[in-house]
């Protein structure tokens, strides 16, 4: 006997829980927008000039990646650039179009300054006009524990 489309089951990527195959996950989607100082700001043609300023000093390429921190797997990372605000828009909005709070990331490392775990003093430290590849990498390498070699 033959199931009918309507029987079948999936596995939900968004949940991890099974679904009826016509049924449509909603959980993690955010409806409704945000409406705030900084997602207005986001839509202004001033923050799509300045974000094109910087991804052309930047080369179009993640700083962190080019200093080889954090986990990088290629060293000249084109791919899904972004510009991060080092201080964010919601804790001084009057630096949101300062060249030396904006940085260029892949989406990886966005992610990684956006939670905290790329210090903000190593950001500062990659939008120098001369950019000390080495210094940063040492200062980064402090921050990240030694791996434990299983020696007592």
């Amino acid at each position: 006997m033959q199931k009918r489309r309507s029987d079948m089951l999936k596995s939900c990527n968004r949940c991890g829980g099974i679904h009826d195959i016509n049924a449509t996950c909603n959980k993690g989607r955010n409806f409704k927008k945000k409406d705030s100082q900084a997602s207005r700001f986001r839509d202004e043609y001033s923050w799509k000039q300045k974000r094109k300023q910087i991804k052309e000093r930047d080369k179009y390429l993640c700083k962190v990646c080019r200093a080889d921190i954090f986990h990088t797997t290629y060293l000249y990372n084109y791919s899904k650039i972004e510009v991060h605000h080092i201080i964010s828009l919601e804790q001084d909005y009057s630096k949101r179009l300062e060249d030396d709070n904006l940085i260029t990331l892949c989406s990886y490392h966005h992610h990684l300054a956006e939670i905290g775990k790329i210090p903000v003093n190593i950001l500062q430290m990659l939008t120098a006009e001369e950019v000390d590849f080495k210094k940063v990498k040492i200062e980064a390498e402090k921050l990240i524990p030694p791996a434990k070699n299983g020696k007592k």
